[in-house]
Order: structure tokens, then sequence, then C-alpha cells
């Protein structure tokens, strides 16, 4: 990946309930850098 540009990653949390995809996000969160893009995929209905 070339170091300019942004990372995307994919946060498959679908299937899980609260609060696990909320920890599986803040997770990704905490390894991204400036700019990065998270995309949370997520079936729970608290998520919304």
């Amino acid at each position: 990946m070339d170091a300019t540009q942004p990372a995307h990653t994919l946060v498959d949390s679908q299937g899980s309930t609260c609060p696990g995809p909320i920890t599986d996000l803040a997770m990704a969160y905490r390894r991204s850098k400036v700019g990065d893009v998270i995309e949370l995929w997520a079936t729970d209905p608290g998520v919304k």
C-alpha cells in the first residue's frame, strides 16, 4: 500500500450483539491513523 493512501478497514460484526460491534470498532479505531476509513458492518439494532 502506498504511504500517502489512507487505509480502508472493514469491521465485520454481523451476528454479534452489543457491545461486540462497538468493541470491534474501538479496536479498529485504536489501530488506525489519521485519514483512514473504517467501515462497520453490524446487524444488531443498537448499533444504528
